[in-house]
């Protein structure tokens, strides 16, 4: 039998009909894909999404464009203290009941969406390395396992000084004559801690023992897939992988370096 007769090509509509006919899933897995930003979050989700005829039935893609994801993401976008998020636990548990839904069809489903973590860091006059997160995350999780789904929570780390000039370069994307700051300086300005592992150490305390995956971008990237470890988090074989089709990244910093299309998905910022 031919590898395409084995793993057919299936349009959205036969696709969901196929899924349905099997009835709701029970021990279905959630993939919470959060980013953070500049790490390919948007290539990574246009590929899932691109891709998605192709997966195996018992995977599930969010769009990013989702009404349901994109009501979660307005909730996180508003918060601005630490306040408003506690207040905010019950409005975003019944939003990500709504979203989890969604993939109940499939045995697995990767929702993801860098702005779940809240604004990039920088941006609204929030201090600090997405400083709501350990306080939202936990009301998200409630809601998204209200139907009994398991939830593994990813994040792609990249060097922190790689990360902050990026960050720094989209945040002057619009302004050529804006002063570049050393990259720890940037970093104090804006209260950002020049590690990760604080970060990591504030969600673990908040999320399941083991729920917490932190992904190599630049690992991923040179071995040619940035989203390889989500679709292995999903249940997909090396193989299942391999057969996925690459699109052309796109940097949304600099455009001008997108690659054509038929070239290596290796985005670079």
């Amino acid at each position: 039998m031919t590898t395409r007769a084995m793993h057919p090509v299936l349009p959205p509509g036969l696709r969901r009909a196929c899924q349905r006919a099997t009835g709701p899933k029970r021990g279905r897995r959630i993939v919470l894909h959060l980013g953070p930003h500049k790490t390919a979050s948007t290539f990574i989700q246009r590929m899932a999404e691109f891709n998605l005829p192709r997966l195996p039935l018992s995977c599930e893609v969010i769009a990013r464009e989702a009404a349901e994801l994109q009501a979660l993401r307005r909730i996180t976008m508003k918060l601005r203290s630490e306040d408003a998020a506690r207040a905010a636990h019950a409005e975003l548990t019944e939003a990500a009941a709504v979203l989890g839904v969604r993939g109940r069809y499939a045995r697995a489903t990767l929702i993801s969406h860098e702005d779940l973590l809240g604004p990039m860091p920088s941006r609204a006059g929030i201090m600090g390395l997405y400083p709501f997160a350990h306080l939202t995350l936990p009301a998200m999780l409630e809601g998204l396992q209200t139907e009994g789904a398991e939830v593994q929570v990813a994040l792609y780390r990249r060097p922190i000084h790689d990360w902050l000039t990026s960050v720094q370069r989209y945040r002057n994307r619009h302004r050529p004559d804006a002063p570049w700051l050393d990259v720890r300086d940037f970093a104090a300005r804006h209260a950002i801690p020049y590690y990760w592992q604080g970060f990591y150490k504030r969600l673990e305390t908040v999320l399941p023992q083991g729920a917490l995956h932190v992904l190599e971008f630049r690992a991923e990237r040179d071995a040619g897939l940035v989203g390889a470890g989500l679709y292995r988090l999903m249940g997909m074989d090396a193989r299942r992988i391999a057969r996925l089709v690459h699109i052309p990244p796109q940097n949304v910093t600099r455009p001008e370096t997108a690659r054509p299309a038929g070239d290596p998905a290796q985005p670079q910022q």
